[in-house]
């Protein structure tokens, strides 16, 4: 069966109107997550990032992340536990991306994965893929507007 390396999932976005996106990375691979926020530093977005939900937890308290790209597969916590923390934090006010190895059927199969995570970018991809979902996510007010 052949998956999206990325895709969106759900409807929620955010409109910026002006300042740089907050991209919270959450994974347990330091290399990885350093990879991903300075990448996503160049993109014009600020990252930081943290290798676990308690971490993400306890950032997120001094500086609300707008966006958590999150690993699936970490320990004690996973993605989808770390999810529900943030949303049980924020609600609506925060948007979700499953960032990770596995493909989108696996997140997909997790019962509330569809409430969860507002879009899907596998790891290995080139990482301009993860930032068209970040980008697709950051709808301008102006995108949004319907023509006059």
């Amino acid at each position: 069966m052949d998956t999206a390396k990325y895709e969106m999932w759900g409807t929620r976005r955010l409109a910026r109107e002006n300042g740089d996106a907050r991209v919270l990375v959450v994974d347990d691979d330091p290399g990885g997550r350093g990879a991903i926020a300075a990448y996503l530093a160049l993109e014009g977005m600020e990252a930081r990032g943290v290798a676990s939900c308690d971490e993400a937890l306890l950032v997120s308290s001094e500086w609300e992340p707008d966006i958590a790209v999150l690993d699936i597969m970490m320990p004690v916590h996973d993605g989808f536990q770390t999810a529900r923390a943030l949303r049980a934090k924020f609600d609506e006010k925060i948007l979700i991306v499953a960032f990770t190895a596995t493909d989108s059927v696996f997140v997909k199969s997790h019962s509330d994965s569809c409430w969860l995570f507002d879009g899907y970018c596998q790891k290995g991809m080139p990482p301009m893929h993860l930032v068209r979902v970040l980008e697709s996510l950051l709808a301008s007010k102006q995108r949004r507007q319907s023509p006059a």
